[in-house]
């Protein structure tokens, strides 16, 4: 994928949470350049009476300024104040006052209220800001308080608890009955869940409950203290002092935390490392004037991409294809190989939605794993004259990798689409496609044992005749390997490299890629890897995941019984699965098929969308079969994490004889 310059169709339209998110920093600010600003809300932890609201300013490099207004809070809880002429970030502190207890009941006063703090930008004219706990976590968790990261900690903190914005949401008071909408008592119950962390003793205080939150957020999810919020949630819904009306039928709040105990909650944050990427292109094109598609292409592309978690990142790639002529049968690179470095921005929506741009130009779309450390991208590849199909892999890398990071079982799905000499020569007389499966244990100190069965087809282009290749079969094979501290891998069979990798920062996940040059043969390799788990089964799926499946191959076309044309095919969408051996496959197809005789392109008949229900077993390894109705429609692995699924085997249908490969990401949504 010429992720440098080309622009695919985004996988997923951006999701409106992310539009609901955009003023969580803000403070729902009304702005009228010609009057004063006015800032009002409420001080809960419990509504607190009699607290000390001060607001100060906020300069660029998120330093405190001067005091620029005070009140006191009444006995709901309520303040207001008028800021006068200002504009910008604030920094809003409430101190003292008392409030009652939602757990025990009892009144809590004097050094046992917390002091709370609330981080607004760009406030200006009607301001609405709640001070509480929540914001307390946002604002320790944001550090430095300038305008980013106050945006960012609001957001997630926000995402926590489903999409409530801390900020301009007022919550309700839980102890007692009211008309609050549902989205307040939600904030309302998560204030009171951390007064009973306190009352179960998995907190001392609640400032102590706030300091827990914060660290476990370092991570972007809650997969420390995310078992105790759940439990004390639990307890204080069915407790008599809660009068909401909400339990745990009526509200998604228990929901959202289990799902963020293991999920990272999504963002531009979710993404902040280094990733390494290997992606495949396969396809043709019209060369010089003609309007037939007079060539083939194979292209690979590696690199990393380094996101900073805040929506800027730099992408540093190699570029290596080939391009074969049809009526000279002559191999040449692609016009556009070669190296370089690209700046570019991106962002990530609540459902792990991937764009990435350089400029004004998208440059590829892409779907985030729930735990953050595998993305997959692909689609229909259209750029000027060429039509194809494009798969990305991407795996973030570590820092503190080793030969011991590995040392388990990992099955493995390698693709290798290309051209080469057949005969005598010298110009490149057969294309051809391959497929790699089988199982690489690692044993944690450098010695590995690579499974392998190859099935691949080569196409004569004088005869558009088609055979097996002559190295399909199974073997064994001992092997040795190393890797870096950045999770590079390096496998060696003998005296020779097999292959190079990037091993993803959680040790779940390998990807692996380039240019595949062996004898006269020129083409692209992609090879995906799980590590296996010993204890899976049905319920281990229980989630949406999100694919990308890749296809290159030939068939017969008309009577045969000559192969007469090549294909290039790509397939995205979703699987949901519901954790008792039941499926749904949404999938969109789009692929285009090539004639021989006569050069002429045209989309493929089977091109289109829809969804079919399913069924899948999954074994105690995690080998998944999927079928649709009494046919198996694909097998493949899962992660012994359940984050990814590879997939992949020789494509036969009919008359069709390719490769295929397919790449799964569990998904936030």
């Amino acid at each position: 994928m010429k992720i440098f310059e080309k622009c695919i169709t985004a996988l997923v339209v951006l999701n409106l949470f992310v539009v609901l998110l955009t003023g969580c920093g803000g403070g729902g600010s009304s702005s009228d350049p010609g009057a004063n600003t006015s800032l009002s809300g409420v001080a809960s932890k419990g509504l607190i009476s009699g607290a000390t609201v001060t607001v100060y300013a906020l300069n660029a490099a998120g330093n405190q300024g001067s005091a620029l207004a005070t009140a006191t809070t009444g006995s709901n809880g309520a303040y207001s104040v008028n800021l006068g002429t200002y504009t910008g970030s604030i920094l809003v502190v409430a101190s003292g006052g008392s409030y009652t207890d939602e757990a025990t009941g009892a009144t809590v006063s004097g050094a046992d209220v917390p002091v709370l703090r609330a981080a607004l930008t760009g406030v200006s004219g009607i301001v609405k800001a709640a001070v509480t706990p929540l914001t307390e976590i946002a604002v320790q968790k944001a550090g430095t308080l300038t305008a980013a990261n106050v945006t960012d900690a609001n957001n997630i903190v926000s995402s926590m608890i489903g999409g409530v914005d801390i900020i301009v949401t007022m919550p309700a008071d839980v102890l007692v009955s009211s008309s609050s909408t549902t989205a307040e008592k939600n904030y309302g119950l998560m204030l009171a869940t951390i007064s009973q962390m306190v009352s179960d003793g998995t907190a001392a205080t609640v400032a102590d409950a706030i300091s827990s939150i914060v660290n476990d957020l370092a991570d972007n999810q809650l997969d420390t203290t995310g078992a105790d919020i759940s439990t004390a949630l639990d307890s204080f819904m069915i407790s008599t002092n809660n009068n909401t009306g909400l339990d745990a039928a009526t509200t998604t709040l228990d929901d959202t935390i289990t799902t963020v105990t293991t999920n990272v909650i999504m963002g531009v944050w979710a993404l902040n490392g280094t990733y390494a990427y290997a992606t495949q292109t396969a396809g043709f094109y019209q060369y010089g004037t003609s309007n037939a598609y007079t060539a083939s292409m194979v292209y690979t592309g590696t690199g990393t991409i380094i996101f900073n978690g805040s929506g800027v990142c730099s992408i540093t790639h190699t570029d290596i294809g080939y391009d074969m002529m049809h009526t000279s049968n002559t191999l040449s690179e692609a016009p556009d190989n070669g190296s370089g470095q690209d700046a570019c921005t991106y962002t990530v929506d609540a459902d792990g939605n991937l764009s990435v741009s350089i400029g004004s130009s998208v440059a590829f779309t892409g779907i985030v794993s729930a735990d953050g450390n595998t993305i997959v991208s692909g689609g229909p590849y259209l750029n000027g004259t060429l039509r194809g199909s494009d798969q990305m892999m991407m795996v973030k890398m570590g820092t503190t990798m080793s030969v011991a990071s590995l040392n388990n079982t990992y099955a493995y799905v390698a693709q290798t689409s290309g051209f080469y000499e057949y005969g005598t020569g010298p110009i490149y007389t057969a294309s051809m496609v391959s497929t790699g499966t089988g199982t690489i244990t690692f044993n944690g100190s450098g010695v590995c044992s690579i499974t392998h069965t190859d099935i691949g087809y080569d196409m004569m282009h004088a005869s558009n005749t088609l055979s097996e290749s002559p190295s399909n079969g199974s073997g064994q094979d001992a092997c040795t390997y190393t890797v870096s501290t950045n999770g590079t891998l390096t496998v060696t069979i003998g005296a020779n490299v097999a292959f190079i990798g990037t091993v993803s920062t959680d040790g779940n996940t390998i990807v692996s890629g380039g240019p595949y040059i062996n004898g006269t043969l020129r083409g692209s390799d992609q090879m995906m890897m799980v590590k296996m788990g010993s204890t899976m089964s049905v319920a281990s799926l229980n989630n949406t995941y999100a694919y990308v499946a890749q296809t290159s191959g030939f068939y017969e076309y008309g009577t045969g019984p000559v192969y007469t044309a090549s294909m290039a095919s790509t397939g995205t969408g979703t699987i949901t699965f519901n954790g008792s051996g039941g499926c749904s496959i949404s999938h969109t197809d789009t692929g285009y098929d090539m004639m021989h005789t006569t050069n002429i392109l045209s989309p493929s008949p089977s091109n289109g969308s829809g969804q079919d229900a399913c069924t899948y077993t999954v074994d105690a390894d995690g080998n998944l079969s999927v079928s649709i109705g009494s046919s198996v429609a694909f097998i493949g692995t899962v992660s012994a994490d359940g984050n990814a699924i590879v997939s992949g085997a020789p494509y036969i249908n009919g008359t069709v004889r390719a490769s295929d490969q397919m790449m799964m990401v569990k998904t936030t949504s």
